[in-house]
């Protein structure tokens, strides 16, 4: 992460999630001045972190109070002495705006009573691209207009109703992740996802962990087995991917005889000497790709062994 010289530093790259939204204020209200043909430096009204606030708060939940139409149209402006002023498109949704005012304040009231909005004054002005693009990437379809499929067996008014608005709401939810690009997992059908294949990220992973799963359990049993060989068995597997498996595998190895070893010292007995020897047969092979018959720890070169310290782990065999 890179950091601004400042004694505070900024994160480079990274933006927090309001980042847009105080964008988008920030331009909405120099906009506005601007208009009535004032300077940047005549812009007084800065966004002090009450302003923010209030602002966001309002902004965020516009169209939720006066519809997606109106919300593109109209945008609070600020908030003074219980009166919020909106910037309004034009004089015929300046007209609207009349027209359901009232309506508008009682919604305000019931959902925002903190802040106790008694008038709402509108003026004339250019709705900033930003506001407008936050407006259309949070409507989503009204669930109220979904149709409701028939149910049976549910006698209880109630319970039949709560399932009848799950659906309606799941629907529309479903439709406005389409408007913006997302489909439902062809595999899961509960995730949605954006990829070309229609594929979310949960599946592809369980996929690769499927192929990871089988291919290293192949490579366990057969470690002599060559890429291509395990390729015929899991089609998809990288050569990246069993090189991994491999060395994964003769770490272990590389531990258990390391840990046989260790007690063959303290306590030498042959069942246990014989697991060591196994296991640095099967090291080798994992090591070198050999196959066991071409394999004698009686006549083992160095660069055979992954760990030069064998020949001082098979000396111990030999020697008992």
């Amino acid at each position: 992460m890179t950091y601004s010289s400042k004694a505070k530093y900024v994160p480079v790259g990274k933006q927090p999630i309001s980042f847009g939204l105080v964008k988008a204020i920030t331009s909405m209200r120099k906009a506005c001045f601007k208009e009535d043909g004032k300077t940047e430096s005549d812009y007084k009204h800065r966004l002090a972190a009450k302003d923010l606030v209030i602002l966001g708060r309002l902004i965020n939940s516009w169209k939720d109070i006066v519809g997606i139409q109106l919300a593109s149209k109209t945008c609070p402006l600020k908030l003074f002495r219980s009166t919020l002023y909106l910037t309004v498109s034009d004089s015929q949704w300046m007209q609207t705006l009349l027209f359901v005012k009232a309506g508008i304040i009682q919604k305000l009231e019931q959902k925002f009573p903190d802040l106790k909005i008694k008038d709402i004054v509108g003026r004339i002005g250019k709705i900033p691209a930003s506001i407008e693009k936050l407006v259309k990437e949070s409507s989503w379809p009204d669930w109220k207009e979904e149709e409701v499929t028939e149910k049976t067996g549910v006698n209880n008014p109630e319970l039949a109703k709560s399932i009848d608005e799950c659906q309606q709401k799941l629907s529309a939810r479903l439709k406005g992740l389409e408007e913006k690009g997302y489909t439902l997992c062809k595999i899961c059908r509960a995730n949605v996802t954006r990829s070309k294949d229609g594929i979310c990220a949960m599946c592809v992973f369980d996929h690769r962990s499927d192929i990871l799963m089988k291919s290293r359990s192949l490579i366990a049993e057969m470690p002599w087995l060559s890429f291509e060989e395990v390729k015929k068995e899991q089609k998809e597997l990288t050569l990246l991917e069993y090189d991994s498996i491999k060395n994964e595998l003769l770490n272990d190895t590389l531990k258990i005889v390391d840990e046989l070893y260790s007690e063959l010292k303290l306590d030498y007995d042959d069942d246990t000497a014989d697991m060591m020897r196994k296991e640095i047969i099967r090291g080798i092979i994992l090591y070198t790709g050999l196959t066991p018959e071409k394999i004698d720890l009686d006549k083992v070169k160095p660069k055979m062994l992954p760990e030069k310290k064998w020949f001082e782990y098979l000396n111990l065999y030999y020697d008992n």
